[in-house]
């Protein structure tokens, strides 16, 4: 139910978007449609994969006979994508597996929901150049649990190749960011 639910809201959200740009000029319209159209789009699709996967009825299948330690293997092995086979004594070896508790799923959820509204905060406030390469940067190393270096490195590519695309080769001119045009004001004051 909460996969419906996050779904709609992001569909609502681009939806209001698209609406909203819709009143834009011109130029001014290109990135919200770039953005939403699609969005809504894919919205639309993982709606539809949700409710069908949702109505799909599992026939009766035959009780499972392979003990713990056959099943632990084979759960292993569709884990790491390829066949693992464990020598040990697996007659005295308890075997614990647990899915993921929905609590941890929901906890997962909720602190990828707050990255999200942070970035867009943080886009408001201080701008899109200097917020992309800091939030690119953190959610690699503290979300994705990647190594400063990777992330660092990642984040400095992915902000040149979104520079190159849109403020050079686009010529797309991306909000600076409340706070950002302030201080810039108050600088160019002095």
């Amino acid at each position: 139910m909460s996969r419906y639910f996050m779904t709609l809201v992001m569909l609502t959200i681009f939806v209001v978007m698209v609406g909203i740009a819709t009143q834009y000029p011109p130029q001014a319209r290109f990135m919200p449609f770039v953005v939403g159209i699609p969005a809504i789009g894919l919205c639309l699709l993982q709606l539809f994969l949700d409710f069908r996967a949702s109505r799909r009825v599992k026939p009766n299948a035959p009780a499972d006979m392979r003990n713990e330690y056959e099943k632990a293997q084979e759960k292993i092995s569709g884990m790491v994508g390829q066949k693992m086979e464990f020598d040990m004594a697996h007659e005295k070896t308890q075997v614990v597996v647990s899915e993921l508790p929905e609590e941890g799923e929901t906890r997962r959820e909720i602190i990828l929901w707050t990255c999200i509204i942070g970035l867009v905060v943080s886009i408001i406030l201080f701008g899109f150049w200097p917020t992309i390469p800091v939030f690119i940067v953190l959610f690699l190393h503290y979300f994705a649990e990647k190594s400063w270096r990777f992330s660092l490195a990642l984040g400095a590519a992915a902000t040149a190749i979104l520079f190159l695309v849109f403020q050079k080769g686009l010529g797309v001119i991306l909000h600076s960011g409340f706070i950002t045009e302030q201080l810039i004001d108050y600088f160019s004051g002095m």
